[in-house]
């Protein structure tokens, strides 16, 4: 059984005597179907061109693996990954909802809202802040790749004074296109003050003879600017821009998302190049093997 399908397949496959060194793969009706097939997948790549970019709904960017993505890039660099922070992951979702509420992508709102106001106003109390936003992104991996490459978003991705990060992917309509925004948040909570223990006068004591201790004297650190509250260091970034993309779904932290396996398809059906480049590689192959036998 296994050897007569084998001879099956090498008779519809490769030139040999049984087939006349004609395999049936190379036939008239069998060349036919293979341009049927080929514009049926150009017409599909065609017509995907059209409405997809409409839609946007291919598009797979989660915020759990844009963090896990970013710490990765840190570690790289020999620095301590970020923790995620709920409350960073809330400030982030408002932000991503304002700017879809508002139409509009930048740091700062057409209104004049800075981003820090969402770190305020989710309760984050913050020594040292910065942003990252991205826009119209297929993956999660191009999102943190697109702010390696630039400098002012990759000062924050390894900025070593960050402790945690926060992430909120976001679909909606800008400009009359349907999108997906990313917004980064990354901070250092202000520490607190520990309570101060109530001070036992000691009893009198024999006058000490006079003493002069060193004092030592720090001078205030310079911070970069624009800085926000205290010592708080701002990394402001550019807003990134890519070609329109697919939509993503979400509510708070969870997103629906076209699995991986989907997009891979569509990937490869949006561009045929590597479907068509196979039949030509095959052809050449039995072309070859026609030639030698």
């Amino acid at each position: 059984m296994f050897s007569k399908t084998i001879q099956t397949i090498k008779t519809f496959f490769v030139p040999n005597q049984q087939n006349g060194f004609m395999p049936h793969a190379l036939r008239t009706r069998t060349i036919a179907l293979y341009v049927l097939i080929v514009v049926f997948i150009k017409s599909v790549s065609l017509l995907s061109g059209l409405t997809l970019p409409a839609t946007r709904f291919f598009a797979d960017v989660t915020s759990q693996l844009v963090i896990t993505l970013s710490n990765n890039e840190r570690v790289k660099q020999g620095l301590q990954p970020l923790a995620e922070n709920a409350i960073l992951d809330n400030a982030a979702m408002q932000k991503a909802q304002d700017m879809i509420a508002n139409k509009y992508f930048a740091h700062n709102s057409p209104q004049g809202v800075d981003p820090w106001y969402w770190f305020k106003k989710s309760g984050y109390q913050y020594t040292y802040a910065g942003e990252n936003l991205a826009i119209d992104f297929f993956e999660s991996s191009d999102v943190v790749r697109a702010w390696k490459n630039s400098p002012s978003h990759w000062e924050n991705l390894i900025n070593q004074n960050y402790k945690d990060i926060g992430v909120a992917v976001a679909r909606g309509n800008i400009e009359g296109y349907d999108t997906t925004v990313v917004v980064q948040l990354f901070g250092s909570p202000k520490a607190t003050k520990p309570a101060t223990q109530p001070s036992i006068s000691p009893k009198p004591s024999a006058r000490p003879s006079p003493r002069v201790s060193p004092i030592a004297y720090t001078s205030p650190v310079a911070t970069p600017a624009p800085s926000v509250e205290g010592s708080a260091i701002v990394q402001p970034v550019q807003q990134i821009v890519a070609t329109p993309t697919s939509q993503t779904t979400i509510s708070h932290k969870i997103v629906r998302t076209v699995p991986t396996l989907v997009s891979s398809v569509m990937d490869t059906v949006m561009n045929p190049t590597i479907i068509l480049g196979a039949f030509l590689a095959y052809l050449l192959i039995v072309f070859a093997l026609g030639a030698f036998s």
